[in-house]
Order: structure tokens, then sequence, then C-alpha cells
């Protein structure tokens, strides 16, 4: 027997029953998630958003904050995460720390890429590749 592999993002519970003007009804208890490989992979408006890019939200008017269909990284409409300034900043403020307190190489280098697929929206670092860390004098 084959199975289906679906990568789901955050999956959310009805609560309340919901009927759209289609038809369609959700009752008490009902799961609902988002597929959100075929989301971020296949329905992208971001160039190749199948190759690792570093750099693609370095660009000047990046999306790294922005919400929409294809990038769900913080949600979408009016349930995105009203946080993810903050958290973005934070990350900005981790890293910045670690580059100015190490110094830091690979071990090996990697292959194609340094991922190893993804789950979701997020992805997965290969666990072959191996990076050394120095602290700075």
């Amino acid at each position: 027997m084959a199975f289906l592999e679906i990568r789901i993002g955050t999956i959310h519970k009805v609560v309340k029953p919901v009927k759209f003007s289609n038809g369609l009804e959700f009752p008490v208890g009902t799961l609902l998630a988002v597929d959100t490989q075929n989301a971020v992979f296949n329905n992208s408006t971001l160039p190749n958003p199948e190759v690792f890019d570093g750099f693609r939200y370095a660009y000047k008017n990046s999306r790294l904050l922005t919400t929409g269909p294809d990038h769900l990284v913080f949600g979408y409409g009016p349930q995105a995460c009203p946080g993810r300034y903050f958290a973005i900043h934070e990350a900005k403020v981790v890293l910045a720390r670690i580059l100015v307190t190490y110094e830091f190489k690979l071990k090996n280098k990697p292959g194609k890429t340094p991922l190893s697929g993804a789950v979701g929206v997020l992805t997965q670092a290969d666990p072959a590749v191996e990076f050394l860390f120095k602290k700075r004098n």
C-alpha cells in the first residue's frame, strides 16, 4: 500500500459550526490544515522557490515580514502573527551576536544544497553538514 505524503502547516480545530455561502460546512471538532508545501513550492510567486538562496530576503523590498498565500511563515490574513516584527528583530540580534562572538566555518563542504528537505514551510538542514565554531579573541 502506498501512502501519500502531505506536509501541512498549523492545524486548527473548529470550535463553532462554520457554513460558507457555497454550502460547504465544517461542524465543531473538524480539524483544518493548509497544504503549505504546495503553497510555498508549487504556487509560489518567488523566483525558483525550490532552489536554496540564503540571500532571498536580504534584498531591498524583500518579503520577509509580509504575509500572503505563498508566504505562510507568519500566517495569513487577519490572523497573521502580530509578533512577526519582534521575532525577526530578535532573530537578527541573535545572529549578530553569533557573528560578533564566534568564528565559524564548514567542516565539510555540502553537496548541491545544505538542506535535506522541507516540512511545510520549514526547511531542514542536512544532518551530514557540520560546522566548526571558535570563540573570537
